[in-house]
């Protein structure tokens, strides 16, 4: 009965041991260190790592409470609930503070469960700490990275608010929540781009959007989620933005508006003084134009040559005058969008034929002749007739300024892709390599020593460029010097 006796015990000692290896190797192997308390909180046992986290050996911990190894305890954050916690015998779950030590302030976090014996009472706390130092450091920083780029927003002199992924803001400042004050709790984190738009259109932020809000919010939504193109919005009490959104690798939005009231204010009267001059230009120019042709026809008798010479110039310069005036007024009604374009079908081989004849008494005048190479196909294009031909007449009539006498200008067309093109081919002087970037810019025209070449008023090509590009269309041209040139435009194919 000895023997079994001794056996058993044995065997439980064993066990014992087992277990005990079993606690310190799972001790070793976690990343933070266990520990013991007693009932009056002090420290009993603590694994053996806690001195490579910490740097110090376990036994020192011992016989310690925690409000004695912490330093400036009293100014924890959550240190006066912690102790009643303990004091209550509660567990408590990843209660962070800090150990300074003579190099360097490491944060850290324990958790713990209380220990009762058979009868009931208190016999202290087991439980696990670790060193957060790392996560706490990373936290700080990334706060104080917000808080400066939140500083950096709110400096800004335009509007700023980010969107997250899911289209919710993340951040904006002080300058868009002003002019959203009147829907002011929808531009708080967290509200969705619905939301907020919707918010402005109940509050009527955008006059633009009045009686057509689906609508608007729909394009509104679309320019949005494309993001890139700049976006001109009018405000309440007449205030203009203009609005840039760009998305970001991760999906976030970012919008900054720019207040282009002021901008908006000296376009519109600078429109109405070129509206109102080119008008008031126009009546005496039609009278002066009438009174010269009429000079010129002979019809009230023969002129001296030398006054004769001088009214033809007159004549001419007039006309150029006349010229100026209606290209500003077409510039002045593209820029603000108010040309009008009447779209219906329009059959192409008909509409370059009637360019050709409306261009013929010119081109003869430089003794050159219009062809126009038909089509197999007869194109039919959705466009503004009116405007092509204002486009078409105005290439050709530049190709015959360029040309040499006795040789020719070809008007064709083409398929290409989705697209019909219209082309003007010339075989003059070409342009130089050099003035390609600014053969479509306002007031360009090329150097050439021959008068005649400098007749234009400089803003043709940008006009049609303007057209056609409010047509959904494209407008280029290939040349070279000494090779001739031609100039070509393309309309979307039904």
């Amino acid at each position: 009965m000895k023997d079994n006796s001794n056996s058993e015990l044995q065997t439980l000692r064993e066990q014992l041991h087992r277990s005990e290896e079993r606690l310190r190797d799972f001790a070793t192997v976690t990343d933070g260190w266990l520990f013991e308390t007693d009932a009056q909180n002090r420290f009993i046992w603590m694994s053996e790592n806690v001195e490579k986290i910490v740097g110090v050996k376990a036994e020192w911990h011992y016989g310690k409470t925690r409000e004695e190894i912490s330093s400036q305890s009293e100014e924890i954050p959550g240190w006066n609930e912690h102790l009643q916690t303990l004091r209550r015998h509660e567990p408590f779950s990843d209660f962070v503070f800090p150990r300074k030590g003579p190099d360097r302030t490491q944060w850290l976090t324990v958790s713990g469960t209380p220990v009762f014996d058979k009868t009931g009472s208190f016999a202290g706390y087991r439980g696990k700490g670790s060193d957060i130092t790392r996560q706490v450091v990373a936290e700080n920083e990334a706060q104080a990275a917000r808080r400066m780029l939140a500083n950096a927003v709110e400096s800004l002199n335009e509007l700023f608010v980010l969107w997250d992924a899911a289209d919710r803001i993340v951040i904006c400042n002080q300058k868009f929540r002003e002019i959203n004050a009147a829907f002011i709790k929808f531009c708080e984190p967290g509200t969705s781009f619905e939301s907020h738009i919707r918010a402005g259109l109940r509050a009527g932020a955008y006059p633009d959007a009045l009686d057509r809000e689906e609508e608007w919010y729909a394009e509104r939504l679309a320019l949005h989620q494309a993001a890139g193109e700049p976006l001109e919005i009018m405000r309440q009490e007449g205030q203009w933005i203009l609005l840039n959104e760009q998305r970001l690798p991760d999906g976030a939005t970012v919008t900054v508006s720019t207040d282009i009231s002021r901008l908006k204010s000296v376009e519109q009267i600078k429109d109405e003084l070129v509206s109102t001059v080119s008008h008031e230009l126009r009546t005496p120019l039609t009278a002066i134009m009438g009174a010269l042709r009429l000079i010129n026809s002979g019809r009230l008798g023969d002129l001296p040559p030398e006054i004769k010479k001088l009214a033809k110039i007159s004549e001419n310069n007039s006309q150029r005058l006349a010229d100026l005036v209606n290209d500003l007024l077409d510039l002045n009604k593209l820029a603000s969008g108010k040309m009008e374009f009447d779209v219906a079908m329009v059959d192409v081989s008909s509409l370059v034929s009637q360019s050709l004849e409306i261009n013929a008494p010119y081109a003869d005048s430089f003794d050159i002749d219009l062809t126009f190479l038909e089509p197999e196909t007869q194109w039919k294009i959705l466009a503004d007739e009116s405007r092509l031909l204002q486009v078409l007449t105005n290439l050709i009539s530049n190709a015959c300024k360029f040309s040499s006498a006795k040789s020719k200008i070809v008007v064709s067309t083409a398929k290409r892709d989705s697209f019909l093109r219209i082309s003007v081919q010339d075989w003059g002087k070409g342009i130089p390599t050099g003035f390609h970037d600014k053969i479509f810019t306002r007031f360009s025209q090329v150097d050439a020593s021959d008068n005649r070449l400098t007749k234009g008023t400089g803003l043709g090509l940008s006009i049609c460029q303007s057209i056609i590009e409010k047509l959904g269309g494209n407008i280029g041209f290939e040349s070279a010097t000494g090779e001739g040139s031609t100039f070509w435009f393309e309309i979307p194919l039904i």
